[in-house]
């Protein structure tokens, strides 16, 4: 026969050894879960850090890269007033110098673009690559005023002429360094 008192033992026995099996599974796995969340939340710290420090560099780089255009742009712009205000004088030595400056604005300006390309904003390299037309436009305008200056007969009328065009190149250089410069801000300082 069966005795009632062994029965109960047996599953309260068995029930005790079963609850502290699930007990201590559950801790292990609770354990084991907390370690994993817990090197997860590390890991992603750690991308977190990378990912800010990775886009601090970039905010760094494109800022030299900002300065540094507008800082050319502005130079050429002031090259540009300087020659804008004595064209006849071109050939002396300092007005040539000027001239030769503004070439190398230019190229230096267009280095800035090809090798600057992919981290230059859409905005400001379509304003950087047409600033820099505007300067190329000018030294072409400057060349020919001193190529046909030195030719004899020619008119005061052309003179005047000539020396208009030169100023209103000058006049749209002028204009695209004060909107280069407020879209520097404007991307630099967003409001």
């Amino acid at each position: 026969m069966i005795d009632i008192n062994v029965l109960v033992t047996s599953f309260l026995g068995s029930g005790v050894v079963v609850a502290a099996a699930s007990y201590v599974l559950k801790r292990y796995f609770d354990h084991a879960l907390e370690v994993r969340m817990s090197a997860i939340l590390e890991q992603n710290k750690a991308l977190l850090a990378e990912m800010t420090r990775r886009n601090a560099a970039v905010y760094d780089q494109l800022f030299e890269v900002l300065r540094t255009a507008a800082s050319l742009v502005y130079r050429a712009r002031n090259a540009a007033r300087e020659l804008t205000r004595d064209p006849e004088h071109v050939d002396r030595k300092h007005p040539r110098e000027r001239l030769e400056g503004l070439k190398s604005y230019h190229t230096a300006i267009a280095e800035l673009l090809f090798e600057e390309r992919a981290l230059l904003p859409e905005s400001i390299f379509s304003h950087m690559h047409s600033t820099k037309t505007t300067l190329q436009r000018f030294v072409i305008n400057v060349e020919s005023f001193r190529r046909h200056r030195s030719r004899e007969g020619e008119s005061k009328e052309a003179l005047s002429k000539r020396k208009g065009t030169l100023e209103a190149c000058y006049q749209e250089l002028d204009h695209e360094y004060e909107a280069l410069s407020q879209l520097i801000n404007k991307h630099l300082n967003p409001e």
